[in-house]
């Protein structure tokens, strides 16, 4: 039973809601279904999810068809952010929509068949990815099988050391990536996710527990690096989602409260404590993004707070969300928010744009645990078992 209750109230909640409405009206804008883009994580797929979390269906409904004509009409990657199974997997999300996402299914258990796997095991464009999709169409026979497809790669893939520890290096890479959204954390918490789900949970759990471990070991002074056996300074990135001990600690927790692992839950509580005694000033946040901004730091500390009932966590995320309401400027970006990317630029996505911006937003006003995050891998379905 969820226990997800409402961040901000009063004064607060009433200028969130103000700042959910004006990107909500501000995304229908014609330019914004004009655009090619139709992504999960910066298109119409995305934008299709904010709509559906505010209940407004026809809104969903409209930006959806356009991420479907896309789907039918351009050459796209299978991967999750930018391609075919992250159109699938919106259609999963908008509650009521009846889209037979067969094809797409069969053609992944297909793509899977692959050996040896080429390709990247993270979240972006890896298996990490395909395998949110996946776990998303359980109980359906070919989810299964692309789940056990997935697990087979990971497993044969593993650069195991001492201690029977395992991690992975993408191809071409010299270093070991260990943040969420390219990295070991989010390995970690797909994995959490198969295990709890009964796929092959003997493979997932023996993997998870090697790659948590092996993480963990990497903590320096600093917290987390980027990456290990890299030319890299060994200086905190800044705090994120995507990368530095908040994404970590949110990844970790996901996994830990998946498969019920009390000792990584705690490991991750105390990540995240030290990622909220980060001062502002040093956390490198830029603009208001899920990715790398306010709105992204302050739904981790959220989703943290919410389960664990910490109050370090709690004031951090009022903290963080207080800074992203400050962040908005009226007349600049959609709704006054821009990304900051060499400059202050207008973006519509839920990764790095307005949407993601108002789904946390809308989040922490909200008494429904939100679904959305999945994609991050902050946050799992509920555990839909198979036969092992």
């Amino acid at each position: 039973m969820s226990t997800w209750r409402p961040l901000l109230t009063g004064s607060a909640e009433i200028r969130a809601l103000e700042a959910v409405e004006a990107i909500a009206a501000a995304l229908q804008d014609p330019q914004w279904l004009a655009r090619e883009e139709a992504s999960l994580s910066a298109g119409s797929a995305g934008i299709a999810l904010l709509y559906a979390y505010l209940g407004r269906r026809a809104a969903a409904l409209e930006f959806l068809g356009h991420a479907l004509e896309a789907l039918e009409n351009q050459c796209l990657s299978p991967f999750l952010y930018r391609g075919i199974t992250g159109i699938a997997w919106a259609c999963v999300q908008v509650e009521g929509v009846r889209v037979d996402t067969t094809a797409v299914d069969e053609a992944l258990a297909i793509y899977l068949d692959a050996s040896p796997w080429n390709g990247l095991h993270e979240l972006i464009a890896g298996l990490a990815g395909l395998g949110v999709y996946a776990l998303e169409r359980l109980p359906d026979p070919h989810a299964e099988r692309s789940l056990r497809r997935i697990l087979s790669h990971l497993e044969e893939h593993a650069a195991r050391g001492a201690g029977s520890t395992s991690t992975w290096r993408e191809p071409g890479r010299r270093s070991y990536d260990l943040g969420t959204a390219h990295g070991a954390a989010g390995l970690i918490a797909f994995l959490g996710a198969a295990e709890a789900a009964g796929i092959e949970p003997e493979t997932a759990r023996q993997l998870r527990r090697g790659a948590s471990s092996w993480l963990l070991g990497q903590q320096t002074e600093y917290g987390f690096p980027v990456a290990v056996e890299a030319a890299i300074d060994p200086v905190p990135p800044r705090l994120a989602w995507c990368y530095g001990d908040l994404g970590i600690a949110a990844a970790l927790y996901s996994a830990a409260r998946a498969c019920d692992d009390e000792q990584l839950g705690r490991d991750a509580l105390a990540i995240a404590r030290r990622a909220a005694a980060r001062a502002p000033e040093s956390s490198g946040v830029l603009d208001a993004s899920v990715c790398h901004g306010a709105a992204g730091v302050a739904h981790l500390f959220n989703r943290l707070f919410q389960g664990s009932g910490d109050a370090q966590l709690r004031e951090a995320a009022h903290s963080w969300f207080e800074r992203t309401l400050q962040m908005r400027l009226p007349g600049r970006g959609i709704a006054g928010y821009a990304a900051c990317e060499d400059g202050w630029v207008a973006r519509p996505g839920v990764l790095t744009g307005a949407a993601g911006v108002a789904l946390a937003l809308a989040a922490a006003t909200a008494a429904a645990e939100p679904s959305w995050d999945r994609m991050l891998l902050v946050s799992a379905p509920a555990a839909r078992r198979t036969t092992p």
